[in-house]
């Protein structure tokens, strides 16, 4: 066997010095959580159901709203919209019957992450 090595145009056996690793090995570089994306960021956060399955009766948005920071308390009923990959027949936040636990009734939009 030869040890003599065979180099290439299409950079295959050449040394390549990856974009970033300086930065990365130093910790100077920028991910996107470091972006400052401005004060008036919001935050969301779901409220997921605690149980398997069951008839949503009401949800009362108003102990949430008054709390400091809180800036909207969003229902099924609010955002009716579909998804799904083929038959678009999902709703993203459950409106009348939760269908299993851990589906998200509601979505609370507030100032800071703590908060929502």
């Amino acid at each position: 066997m030869s040890d003599k090595r065979v180099y290439t145009d299409t950079g295959i056996g050449k040394k390549v010095e990856r974009k970033f690793d300086r930065e990365k090995v130093a910790g100077t570089l920028q991910y996107t959580d470091d972006l400052p994306f401005g004060k008036d960021l919001l935050y969301a956060r779901p409220v997921r159901s605690p149980i398997a399955s069951g008839i949503i009766r009401s949800i009362d948005p108003h102990k949430a709203c008054a709390i400091p920071g809180v800036v909207a308390v969003i229902t099924g009923k609010d955002f009716p919209y579909r998804f799904g990959l083929y038959l678009k027949d999902r709703n993203p936040i459950a409106i009348d019957r939760v269908r299993y636990m851990g589906e998200p009734v509601a979505l609370v939009v507030a100032t800071t992450e703590a908060i929502a």
